[in-house]
């Protein structure tokens, strides 16, 4: 008879424990789809963008002399415009001004059609701007309004790597070496729009994104991303370039500190597997060439009156002139042999000859063209750039470290970007490359990469927000439960 008691005191307790709860609230599911890889998104917006990438970065085009004739990068900047703008809801417009990246590279855009009216020759700089830079421009952020969420910016990145592997694959199979007459050794020569130094700095942004790749694909995407990774170590030794080789030094560094999310075992992994692919393609005379890098003091470079240390101080003196708006955008040149400001024109001798030459320094290139006002903002735009992503790493949960797909790759691209964005940093020092697509693109990854990591996170925190409650709703009466007595 007791137990009977007990036992209906226990059956009113739990009833009442039931009243009593309030009802349970279930957390929506996240809108992003949780995959166990990352698929390719190729709409028609993205293989425009896709090739557009690879035709910039690669110059394919340029070795297929039909597919060169039909103009293939403005054939896709239309074509990829005409998708935005018949498919709105396939691009992402409304946020096309709200990161630091392209806020930056319109002002940058606007100070060159400045400097152009200021500057000492507006129908050059004018035809360069109407002719290359405005694409450039335009391109960025088509392909800024392509990246909607993770699987997008994965796909771009994809198409950036398989351009190294394409222009790797012509520095090792298509383009010869030749050997000049003050060259010890035996480099690339005759390419397309790159020369053998310009190569060194498009491959080194491709080292870290090839690796970023590598880590998250599976299948022919991971054996691709690998063979680009040796592939570049080849390319690079081929090239010649002592540039390339300082630029290779850096960004390895910065692989084997950065990358704390792979082991220190797998980092040296990579740095050993572009170093084999360097041992291995290096020519004659590659070594004793690099070893001059030491011994710059009796090089040409520090010597010759074109030589980059004369063209940095007469650089300077160009920016210094205008410190505003410099000498005008792509009239470094014109400055060297046709402007009284340049010291070879004022110590000029009847008969000797001058030469134009190109400033063979991003920075200088910059300062020059465009002033203090065009540097400082290329400066945010660049070398600001690792400290915005580690602001924005700061920013993500911890568990994305070992999330699903999507999570993983966005934190370690806060993490490979700035890696590439470095060796820009270091090899562009050595070459003309201010307005060309190259950083445009990663500036427009990293830019992208903020887009999306905001967006998630804001869909991941609406995800556990309980639903609001009725208007009107009681809240249920809570009933004790009698205390059992003790045994």
């Amino acid at each position: 008879m007791e137990s009977q008691e007990v036992a209906k005191l226990l059956g009113a307790g739990s009833t009442a424990g039931r009243v009593a709860s309030a009802p349970t609230v279930q957390p929506r599911r996240s809108a992003s789809r949780v995959v166990p890889h990352l698929p390719l998104v190729l709409d028609g917006l993205r293989v425009s963008l896709f090739l557009l990438i690879v035709i910039n970065v690669s110059r394919v085009h340029q070795a297929i002399a039909i597919v060169g004739k039909a103009r293939p990068a403005l054939t896709l900047v239309f074509l990829a415009g005409a998708f935005v703008l018949l498919r709105p809801k396939a691009a992402s417009t409304a946020a096309l001004f709200k990161t630091t990246e392209a806020k930056l590279i319109a002002a940058l855009f606007v100070l060159a059609c400045v400097s152009a009216v200021a500057g000492i020759s507006l129908g050059n700089s004018a035809k360069f701007i109407l002719e290359n830079y405005v694409k450039v421009v335009i391109a960025a952020f088509l392909l800024l309004a392509g990246i909607r969420h993770t699987r997008d910016l994965y796909t771009l990145v994809l198409a950036y790597v398989a351009a190294c592997g394409i222009l790797a694959g012509m520095a090792l199979f298509m383009f010869r070496l030749t050997r000049g007459a003050e060259d010890q050794v035996a480099r690339l020569g005759k390419l397309y729009t790159f020369d053998a130094n310009d190569i060194g700095v498009v491959l080194m942004v491709g080292l870290p994104l090839a690796i970023l790749i590598f880590r998250h694909s599976t299948g022919l995407r991971k054996w691709l991303a690998i063979g680009v990774v040796m592939a570049i170590g080849a390319s690079l030794a081929r090239s010649g370039s002592r540039g390339a080789l300082v630029g290779l030094v850096a960004t390895g560094g910065f692989l084997l500190l950065a990358l704390k999310t792979i082991p220190v075992w797998k980092r040296a992994a990579f740095v050993c597997a572009v170093g084999i692919g360097l041992a291995i393609a290096a020519p004659p005379g590659y070594w004793l060439q690099m070893k001059t890098i030491l011994g710059y003091h009796h090089d040409y470079n520090w010597t010759s009156e074109d030589g980059r240390r004369q063209l940095i101080v007469r650089g300077l003196g160009y920016m210094m002139s205008n410190p505003a708006t410099g000498v005008g955008i792509y009239n470094f040149a014109r400055a060297e042999c046709l402007s009284d400001l340049s010291e070879k024109v004022r110590n000029y001798v009847r008969g000797t000859g001058i030469r134009c030459t190109a400033p063979h320094n991003t920075y200088i290139e910059v300062g020059a063209e465009t002033g203090i006002t065009g540097l400082v903002l290329w400066s945010l735009l660049v070398l600001c750039a690792p400290w915005r992503m580690r602001k924005l790493r700061r920013r993500l949960p911890a568990g994305w470290k070992k999330g699903d797909a999507e999570q993983r790759f966005l934190y370690d691209a806060t993490l490979y970007l700035p890696v590439a964005v470095m060796g820009f940093a270091f090899t562009s020092f050595f070459v003309t490359f201010a307005w060309i697509d190259i950083i445009y693109i990663v500036m427009v990854f990293q830019a992208g990469l903020t887009l999306v990591v905001k967006k998630r996170l804001a869909q991941e925190q609406g995800a556990v927000t309980p639903a609001p409650s009725r208007r009107g709703s009681v809240p249920l009466p809570v009933q004790t439960v009698p205390s059992l007595p003790s045994p």
